[in-house]
């Protein structure tokens, strides 16, 4: 019962639970005997808890119930009023758990009854609030007692009648005031304090429609504009309506719970937040029209920079709220919706004075040809703007210094990284129109501020100053000289990463951030080696800082973004020079430095046998951007231990999926960094001798498919590895297309066919879009039936539907060089619980299997294809259990009764049926899982359309296990599908005379006794069916 409340709901499962009269001595007595204290039998007490608030509610006094008991003088001295009140008391203020609720619930229920609020109601009161003031929230007794009574009044102020709690309003407000819960740390205690408080308010104000509400008109926005009543925003009522607003007063009470409510929505959690959001909303919706708008504009009052983001949000939440019930009315939008969208209203605003002046005055410099670019659509892109916009309007030397003076003074201590990141990129394009001003005067103000104190300055510094160098040096390249390479500031710029690790500013508060930036700056720099030159003290420090964010990206909150940006500056280097250092020499081809580039290689190879997965993932994207003199005299080194570091080793690397996606990805980075070549040197790129070994590591991630508590981890590894083929091939294509053997490309086509079947969406997508780009490119010999595979995919286009996908994938089932994996793929999505996939992909095949009806080798072929599946797939669970659902789906539809029916069933031997019952048979035996057994029934049961009689009896046999099997789900299930197969096929009765009997037995027993107790009558039933007696 329990799990069913906790499922449903204790408001739906108290409504089926029977509440007769004769009920309620039992339950009562049954509860008081329970140990509250009794951690095992909690959900005994919930439940009776739970039951006694809805028996509570009969409709007879409770003083009838009040027999005199003469066997138990005690029980016979306390009414039935009384024990419910002290045992609901007694589990508000002692249990810790939901018995609490339970108990909150039912006293909730009991003190708002007519007979017994007369005597209890006032007193419960009372007692609630001297726990509530008395309790200590300072300890977890007092917590409890405060948190059950709380519970206990928001409850009864929901549960009763307005005109008989409106008298205890007052002071519950008064004694809740004075008891300042919302001062304390329990986030429950606040948030009951905020129900509560919303409660009272409710109940001190009047129920009515406001009938100056917004009326939104019909869902449908047709039906709405058919309606000429419709047209207008707001429907107001008769004036009459609203004057009646205006008549009746609001008790003074109702401004204090307002003032709570609201100050609720500055809490620091987000519940308490949301409840007062609610509270603003219901209370509104009762208030008259000029005290509602006062209720607005104090919920706007909290967008201000003065308060806190948890302030933001509750004014969201309220102004949400408001907007759901209708209160929040158009004439308030000017003010709502630039809160919201302040940032893009700022620019917008701007582009339209802007257009105002030129218009107007016509005094701005190349105002037409501005507004032209910066309209008031084009600004709503932030990206727009400093990008396209910015440095557009830069180009106009009156703008110039002004638009750089704003960058670097005002956006580069934006709040926002995102902004600071723009800035530096729009000051790489605006600084091509003055490099003069940028390269004396802004480097020589923003160098200083890049080890500064304070962390925003100093991250939104180092950002622009990383651009402006590189623009400066694209100028200089460009003609301009001495720009860069002779400027003042450069030294100092080659110091900074220094400075910044002496400090220790890389640690603590802000070093993520200082990492990512000095990454982006050396990769900035690096890139400016045609023009200036690097100090290789400066390099060995550099190199020092990228080891270490790599050997610790598992410490890092976002270290996929730091890995990107080390990663980017790793290869920025390795393009220029690597000097001696942990990564010595690795351009070098000096033969006196082979031993150290080896050691400085073998030390990126090591890595990617840790323990910890980022550090994995760093190291092979480093290793992946190695330059080519390198990796020509370590090739096979390299990807021997990427294609181990592909593989799950070990049971403790199945979730390393991370890991793993970026060693496909470092393979093919490394063989395009390598590229092809005719030579057999194994270590000098991709060639005959080693191209087998690359496209079989691959082959071998695209069998990933491993799982841990995310789902499927393994379809990243997947897709790198769909990708990976698509890149090595079409590069070994360009080439040396010569490599690529018919072998090669046949596994290759059936590997990106099987996955473009398969269940996973974007593996999918990946899959088909590669299909297409390596069916039409000239350049890949050796396509098995390309001429085929063209005329079904004959579109460039990837965008397919799913199912229109899956009709073409189902044709390839015609060609018998790709059926197997086609089949392999279609059951795998046939039988997956997603029921959009099962669909098409079951509809795709069923479809397909109609079109060869008249083939019978076509249909033999898939059944053989079918089979062989079966067979490589025995005890795996992720192709298996599919399978069977496939299977059973084929048998259902009557796919495979060519097979068993008409002229032509004697092209077909038994050897198929049987098979697969044996395979059946092998894969649920001993199996412990419910959900595969039920399957294999149903395929059993399936098989009995053959007209096999050996065949009838063994699967009998087995059905006969299966009426006994250990649980009661699967016999139940066996029972049913053999009374169904009987209706339809009762000649597999070896006593027909028996057959009511049988039909009888198998409907009507109850299939979930103990096993001792059915297998009498299942031994009976072998004997109608004719089998023997299962052992």
């Amino acid at each position: 019962l329990y799990l069913l409340t906790k499922v449903r709901g204790h408001k739906v499962m108290v409504r089926h639970f029977p509440h007769e009269v004769s009920h309620l001595e039992p339950i009562l007595t049954m509860l008081c005997e329970q140990k509250i204290n009794d951690q095992e039998s909690w959900e005994t007490r919930y439940m009776l808890l739970l039951w006694l608030s809805m028996i509570c509610l009969i409709p007879f006094d409770m003083v009838r119930f009040d027999v005199p008991d003469t066997s138990d003088a005690s029980m016979s001295q306390t009414s039935i009023m009384q024990r419910i009140m002290d045992i609901g008391k007694l589990y508000l203020i002692t249990s810790s758990d939901n018995c609490q609720e339970a108990a909150a619930l039912l006293l909730s229920k009991f003190v708002t009854r007519p007979d017994v609020q007369k005597q209890h109601l006032l007193p419960f009161f009372d007692w609630c609030l001297v726990k509530i003031t008395k309790s200590s929230s300072e300890i977890m007794s007092g917590i409890t007692q405060i948190k059950g009574c709380l519970f206990a009044l928001a409850l009864v102020f929901k549960q009763g009648k307005r005109d008989d709690l409106l008298q205890f309003c007052s002071k519950v407000l008064e004694e809740l005031q004075a008891s300042n819960i919302l001062e304390v740390k329990n986030t429950v205690l606040r948030k009951l304090m905020i129900k509560l408080t919303q409660r009272l308010g409710m109940t001190l104000v009047k129920p009515r429609v406001a009938a100056w509400r917004y009326k939104r008109g019909n869902r449908s926005l047709d039906d709405t504009l058919r309606k000429s009543t419709d047209s207008k925003a707001v429907a107001v009522k008769p004036e009459h309506e609203e004057s009646e607003d205006e008549e009746y007063d609001i008790p003074e009470e109702v401004e204090t719970v307002i003032e709570i409510v609201l100050n609720g929505l500055k809490d620091k959690d987000t519940v308490v937040r949301w409840s007062s959001a609610k509270g603003v909303g219901r209370i509104t919706g009762r208030l008259p029209k000029e005290l509602a708008d006062q209720v607005v504009e104090s919920v706007l009052e909290n967008f201000t920079i003065a308060n806190s983001d948890g302030a933001w949000h509750g004014g969201c939440l309220a102004l949400a709220e408001l907007g759901r019930r209708g209160l929040l009315l158009p004439v308030r939008l000017k003010d709502v919706v630039p809160i919201l969208l302040n940032v893009v209203n700022c620019r917008r605003a701007a582009s339209a004075a802007f257009q105002e002046n030129v218009g107007r005055q016509g005094r701005f410099p190349h105002g037409i040809k501005i507004l032209t670019m910066a309209d008031y659509f084009a600004v709503s892109n932030r990206s727009n703007s400093y990008l396209e916009i910015g440095p557009y309007i830069g180009k106009y030397k009156e703008y110039t210094k002004a638009l750089m003076e704003h960058l670097t003074l005002q956006k580069r201590e934006h709040w926002d990284p995102n902004i600071r990141w723009l800035a530096a990129q729009s000051m790489h394009k605006l600084t091509k129109s003055k490099p003069d001003y940028v390269a004396s005067t802004v480097l020589s103000q923003l160098v200083p501020l890049c080890t500064g104190m304070d962390l925003i300055t100093r991250h939104g510094s180092i950002l622009i100053v990383a651009e402006v160098v590189h623009s400066l040096h694209e100028i200089e390249e460009s003609g301009s000289t001495g720009l860069i390479s002779r400027n003042s500031s450069l030294k100092k710029c080659f110091r900074i990463v220094q400075a910044l690790s002496d400090a220790k500013l890389f640690r603590g508060f802000g070093g993520e951030l200082m990492r990512a930036a000095a990454c982006h700056l050396i990769a900035r720099l690096s890139q400016c080696t045609a023009t200036i030159t690097i100090p290789c003290a400066t390099t060995d420090g550099w190199l020092e800082l990228i080891h270490e964010t790599l050997s610790n990206l598992h410490s890092y909150t976002n270290g996929e973004e730091i890995c990107t940006t080390a990663i980017s500056a790793l290869s920025s280097i390795n393009q220029v020079q690597l000097t001696p250092a942990p990564f010595a020499n690795l351009a070098t081809t000096d033969s006196a430095q082979k031993n150290s580039t080896e050691d400085a290689v073998q030390q990126y190879l090591n890595h990617l046998t840790s323990t910890n997965e980022r550090q994995r993932c760093g190291y092979a994207q480093a290793i992946a951007s190695l330059p080519e003199p390198v990796l020509q005299t370590c090739f096979m080194k390299v990807c021997h231990s990427l294609f181990r570091a592909m593989q799950v080793n070990d049971k403790s690397e199945t979730s390393f999926a991370e890991s793993r996606r970026d060693a496909v990805i470092a393979v093919s980075r490394v063989c395009k960094t390598v590229g092809a070549n005719s030579e057999n040197n194994m270590n000098a790129g991709i060639c005959s001798d080693n191209i087998r070994l690359i496209y079989d590591a691959i082959f071998l991630a695209l069998n990933d498919y491993t799982r841990d508590r995310r789902g499927d981890v393994g379809s990243i590894v997947r897709l790198a590895a769909v990708k990976s083929l698509q890149s090595i091939t079409e590069l070994i294509a360009t080439k040396q297309s010569q490599l690529l053997s018919p072998e090669i490309m046949l596994k290759v086509m059936c590997c990106v066919l099987q996955q473009a079947c398969e269940k996973i969406h974007k593996v999918r997508d990946v899959a088909a879009a590669t299909l297409l780009s390596l069916l039409y490119n000239q350049s890949i010999p050796n396509i098995p039936d390309q001429d085929q595979l063209c005329k079904i995919f004959d579109t460039r286009n990837p965008t397919f539907t799913m199912m229109n996908l899956f009709f073409r994938l189902s044709k390839v089932l015609n060609l018998p060089t790709y059926s197997y994996h086609i089949t392999l793929g279609f059951v795998i999505s046939v039988g997956d619980l997603t029921q959009s996939l099962s669909e098409a992909s079951g509809n795709a095949l069923f479809t397909y299997i109609g079109t060869i009806r008249d083939e019978h080798e076509k249909l033999l072929q898939f059944c053989s294809n079918l089979v062989k599946v079966f067979n490589n797939y025995v005890k795996q669970d992720r192709v298996i259990v599919p399978l069977l659902k496939s299977l059973n789906q084929l048998l259902v539809q009557d796919g495979l009764d060519i097979l068993y029916k008409g002229d032509h069933c004697k092209l077909a031997d038994d050897s198929f049926q049987r098979e697969i019952f044996s395979l059946v048979k092998t894969e649920i035996s001993k199996s412990r899982d419910p959900q595969k057994l039920m399957i294999g029934i149903q395929v059993y049961c399936g098989l009995l359309q053959f007209d096999d009689p050996v065949l009838h009896k063994s699967i009998l046999s087995q059905m006969m296990i299966m009426l006994c099997q250990r649980f009661p789900i699967v016999r139940r299930t066996a029972a049913t599908q053999l009374y169904e197969v009987v209706l339809t096929f009762d000649e597999i009765l070896a006593l027909p005379e028996h057959l009511d009997v049988v039909m009888e037995s198998l409907s009507e027993v109850e299939w979930d006794q103990p096993v001792e107790e059915l297998r009498p009558l299942r031994n009976k039933l072998c004997q109608y069916f004719g089998v023997a007696v299962p052992q």
